[in-house]
């Protein structure tokens, strides 16, 4: 579920919805965190197996010991939901559209792709082949079953790489837990041969231990960082944890449906200085053009949060809960080099206050990485952890929940790191904006951020990184509602997909209501200025592209610059106190004029299982838009709808029928 909808927990009223620009420049900005008061991050290598097993041991010991007495087992939780450098880095000047990127040349999976000829679908356990062009023939022309869930796709030469995941339960966590969470599974990595679109075929296959959390395709290599959680015995006692064989520990991989190998070797097994509990985090390079063949391979004792990669360099970042659940304040950052040869060893950490909020809240540029972050005090951060547990948690740090009244609130800044040898170090940082306000999106473009938080009232801030030591925030936007994807447009201009609130009186609480795009210029960084700004649907209503980039597709050509969004809406004036069920599903195509705003154009409903009851499930079903020509296409797992610009009547479809 997207942030949007859990403001309830935490927003507080908005008065009425008027636009106030900052002027005569902004208030000073102060820095209370200072990030040389962190905790030093660094990854350290064992020196043995034995010493490797052995720390595995009393990491496990210690987790499930403390459980036993009556904390929460807390797994690793990839926080990589969804912070280009410079303008969209997407193949908009060409014909047809592609997957939405952040980096260019850093190619991310997804469930739809096009080579604008035909469209590669995702469906369950089900590779589905259509063929998009010319739109009047559209129908699809492959299929190939495969035995696990396709969660990704790329695409690579004249091949597919198909991301599918085998969950199974594990004992341990039935048994710990409630409600019971999947923590054991297998990744699968198909290749699939498409040179022929009627007969794809799996040429390689690879499987491995963990659960996906990110994936990325540059320079010929697919990198894949999993999350490993090894199965511990059922009554893990001390006794029987400490009998555990590094066999059982080291996570494997399966080459062609063969035997189970050592994915990745010990020598190349790192920990944190500070001990970060026993799930292991592996980062996988395979040659794209068979991935077959591991190139290389690393693991890190510790969690996955949120990953980030330029065409450089992975950055995985380490955030959550520590193993006696007290929320971290600040987040360890973990750089692996990007190599020519495919390897990817390890280089550098550091810290940061907070904690970035996803993917766009960290990007690189001329050598620095640059980091936006949500900051906490220990005392909100413990408030917040007794609100998450219903009010009853151990503060075994000995921190008093009351002392939140007193303590400093929580803030957004922005951070500049330098690689100093093996640290990252902060080189520049500007810190307490918008305390009391949470952050709910972020994105760099050149030597700017762009960061929206909210509260009551949605402020858009312009941060210059021009000098990475010195950042400064120079401009402030506040405006109705809060925007929570950001989209550059050009070095002028900003697109913003969000939502609208609506206010309860006399309560004092405001919950999202309609889907809202904004069009900022952003062109004086000083003085950024609200062009229009649009509501869609009524409340309950939503857009993918809010949680999930890969939804927002632009196209700009010379003349034109078109903007397909998918969504589900409710009727309009639909308010959040009453229940009303979403009459369209589809995609709403926009023509974005900079100085003028959004134009719409029309609509393409999307195929459903059922057209004529939509289900409240935006979790399961997925919807994508697509451009060829001037033709646009609605796509979701049941099928593919097409209509030219000029008509949005004239349709064609087809239908993704179950196999028989």
């Amino acid at each position: 579920m997207n942030r949007g909808f859990r403001c309830s927990l935490t927003l507080l009223c908005i008065q009425t919805a008027t636009i106030t620009l900052l002027l005569g420049g902004c208030p000073p900005f102060s820095n209370p965190a200072d990030p040389s008061d962190e905790p030093a991050a660094k990854l350290l290598p064992f020196q043995s197996e034995k010493e490797l097993l052995d720390y595995f041991h009393a990491q496990a010991i210690r987790r499930t010991t403390w459980r036993q007495g009556g904390g929460w087992l807390l797994p690793g939780v990839a926080e990589d939901l969804a912070a280009g450098d410079g303008a969209s880095p997407t193949n908009e000047t060409a014909d047809y559209s592609t997957t939405n990127l952040q980096e260019e040349g850093v190619d991310e999976g997804d469930v739809f792709k096009s080579d604008g000829q035909y469209f590669y679908i995702a469906r369950q356990r089900q590779l589905r082949i259509v063929r998009a062009t010319p739109a009047g023939e559209l129908a699809e022309v492959g299929r190939l079953d495969l035995d696990t869930e396709i969660r990704d796709l790329y695409l690579f030469d004249s091949t597919v790489i198909a991301l599918g995941t085998d969950w199974s339960w594990s004992a341990l966590a039935t048994e710990l837990i409630w409600p019971p969470y999947r923590s054991v599974s297998t990744l699968s990595v198909y290749q699939i041969n498409i040179s022929d679109p009627t007969n794809p075929t799996v040429i390689a296959e690879l499987s491995l231990d963990g659960v996906l959390v990110s994936s990325r395709l540059t320079n010929g290599h697919l990198i894949l960082v999993l999350t490993v959680q090894p199965e511990l015995p059922g009554g893990p006692t001390r006794t029987a944890i400490e009998r555990m064989t590094l066999d059982e520990v080291l996570p494997k991989a399966r080459l062609g449906g063969g035997p189970a190998e050592v994915a990745v070797p010990w020598q190349r097994w790192l920990r944190p200085a500070a001990a970060d509990g026993y799930c292991i985090t592996s980062v996988v390079s395979l040659d794209a053009a068979n991935v077959e063949t591991i190139v290389d391979s690393v693991a890190v004792l510790a969690n996955a949060g949120t990953i980030y990669a330029s065409t450089a360099a992975l950055y995985i970042t380490d955030t959550g809960y520590t193993t006696s659940a007290a929320p971290r304040l600040h987040t360890a950052i973990h750089k692996f080099s990007f190599e020519e040869d495919g390897t990817t060893p390890y280089v550098a950490s550091g810290n940061v206050p907070g904690r970035p909020i996803n993917q766009f809240a960290l990007s690189e540029r001329a050598g620095y990485l640059r980091v936006a972050t949500e900051v906490t005090s220990s005392a909100w951060a413990w408030a917040g952890g007794a609100e998450l547990f219903g009010g009853d948690v151990a503060v075994s740090s000995g921190q008093d929940t009351d002392d939140a009244d007193d303590a400093e609130p929580p803030y957004s800044a922005v951070y500049v790191l330098a690689q100093a040898g093996d640290e990252l170090q902060v080189v520049g940082h500007v810190a307490g904006i918008a305390p009391n306000e949470s952050m709910y999106a972020a994105r760099f473009v050149d030597d700017r951020a762009f960061l929206v938080t909210f509260e009551r009232i949605d402020p858009l801030f312009i941060v210059d990184l021009t000098d990475p030591t010195q950042p400064q925030v120079l401009g402030e936007l506040k405006i109705p509602g809060y925007s929570e994807y950001l989209h550059p447009l050009g070095d002028s201009h900003l697109i913003g997909v969000g939502y609208a609130v609506e206010t309860f009186e006399p309560w004092g609480f405001t919950e999202p209501s309609s889907v809202q795009l904004s069009l900022f210029d952003v062109s004086d960084w000083s003085d950024p200025q609200l062009v229009e700004q649009i509501s869609i649907g009524g409340a309950y209503s939503y857009s993918d592209a809010t949680w999930n980039h890969k939804a927002f597709t632009l196209r700009q050509q010379a003349d034109q610059t078109l903007l397909a969004l998918p969504v589900v809406l409710t009727p309009d004036g639909t308010s959040w106190s009453e229940w009303a069920a979403p009459e369209y599903q589809g995609v709403i195509c926009f023509e974005v004029v900079p100085a003028a705003g959004f134009t719409e154009l029309g609509r393409l409903a999307v195929l459903s299982s059922d057209e004529q009851q939509f289900e409240w499930r935006g979790w399961a079903d997925w919807r994508r838009a697509a451009f060829i020509g001037d033709t646009i296409y609605a796509i979701s797992p049941n099928g593919v709808r097409a209509a030219p610009l000029s008509d949005f009547s004239a349709t064609h479809a087809v239908e993704l029928e179950d196999a028989e």
